[in-house]
């Protein structure tokens, strides 16, 4: 995976204005109010998602826990969502918003913290060890993990 791009939009967004920015098949974070782009992930990131996902699934199925594995945006500042590559989540805030609803693809500061956050480290090391660190901590995340192929941890 390459570093992520930033674009820059002609001012700073908002969320609201973030949920309709960028192309639909483009990946995007908006970090305090400018977009981000995201480059496509590579077969080893999604490989290792893939099995992060399956461990979860499995886990929280065999022990009967209330959660549930999805991928979302995660509000971690006012003007901050980002996307991590796994995210565990009280099952009751899985369907609370409308079908078609942008917003309902991200979990608001307002609304349930999520209880597991995992990032695939990629290219953006310093994004995963440093700014989302401090972003989740100060979120209220209890779990943050970082899977780290290079470092093999």
């Amino acid at each position: 995976m390459s570093a992520p791009v930033a674009l820059a939009p002609p001012r700073r967004l908002t969320i609201e204005e973030f949920l309709t920015y960028g192309e639909p098949d483009r990946r995007y974070e908006l970090v305090r109010g400018v977009p981000v782009e995201m480059p496509p992930p590579t077969i080893f990131h999604q490989v290792m998602i893939a099995a992060l996902v399956y461990l979860f699934h499995r886990t929280i199925a065999e022990r009967g826990l209330p959660y549930e594995v999805i991928v979302l945006g995660v509000q971690t500042e006012e003007a901050t969502v980002r996307i991590p590559d796994v995210l565990v989540v009280d099952r009751a805030v899985v369907g609370t918003g409308a079908k078609d609803d942008p917003r309902s693809g991200i979990v608001w500061l307002a609304s349930a913290t999520p209880v597991v956050v995992v990032e695939v480290v990629s290219t953006n090391r310093r994004d995963d060890y440093v700014d989302k660190l401090a972003e989740y901590a100060r979120r209220g995340i209890g779990e943050y993990v970082i899977v780290d192929a290079k470092k093999e941890r």
